[in-house]
């Protein structure tokens, strides 16, 4: 899902690129979007995944606390690279909605 919604996002943002003002908040949008994933997914969210998946009871990484606060501070920085490309990405669409509807 999160992959369509990228893909959604380079794609809106080079059909609006004649659209100066919506074009603009569409980029923002989209370069959080990159931002969130793929760039702190990969970078600091999947490597713990994967020390944690290979971990066991006997087994347990001697930094696993170090290894939790990465992985959570990487899931709200996420959140909020997510929330805030959201939020540009809906100004854009009310932005041109009151361009066209004169509102």
């Amino acid at each position: 899902m999160t992959v369509g919604a990228v893909l959604f996002a380079i794609a809106l943002t080079v059909l609006v690129r004649k659209h100066r003002s919506t074009f603009w908040w569409t980029l923002v949008g989209t370069v959080c979007l990159l931002i969130a994933f793929p760039i702190i997914y990969f970078w600091r969210i999947e490597p713990v995944n994967i020390i944690i998946e290979q971990a066991n009871a006997e087994t347990i990484p001697t930094n696993w606390q170090q290894l939790r606060n990465q992985w959570e501070y990487a899931h709200v920085t996420n959140l909020i690279f997510t929330l805030a490309g959201l939020s540009a990405l809906l100004f854009s669409e009310i932005i041109e909605h009151f361009k066209y509807n004169g509102s």
